[in-house]
């Protein structure tokens, strides 16, 4: 299972220090960071304008990728209010916010 997010600028650009420094924990390669968890991988590309956010499934239970996914999509919306930045869900087919987490966490799982 894959899944997309995007964080976009509401304008301007974003604040790639601040964004390096909220997803702390997670791996540098280039200009990439690798966030690793049990039941799931995701992987942030950022540039000045957008964060892409490619999310890919481990074979875990159902319940295990339900919440690492929760908690990715937690700390992707912390990031975005930081930065003050919006963040896009491809598969929603929208802009999301917390509200949005349950049928987020429903479509990955």
């Amino acid at each position: 299972m894959s899944y997309d997010l995007r964080l976009m600028s509401e304008g301007g650009a974003l604040d790639l220090d601040r964004a390096r420094a909220a997803l702390a924990g997670a791996e540098q390669a280039g200009d990439e960071l690798y966030w690793e968890r049990d039941a799931l991988t995701a992987s942030f590309l950022l540039t000045a304008t957008e964060i892409g956010v490619g999310v890919s499934g481990e074979d875990a239970p159902r319940a295990e990728r339900a919440r690492d996914f929760e908690e990715l999509l937690g700390a992707i919306l912390d990031l975005a209010e930081q930065l003050g930045a919006r963040v896009h869900d491809p598969q929603l087919g929208r802009d999301v916010g917390r509200e949005d987490v349950p049928a987020a966490v429903a479509f990955f799982a």
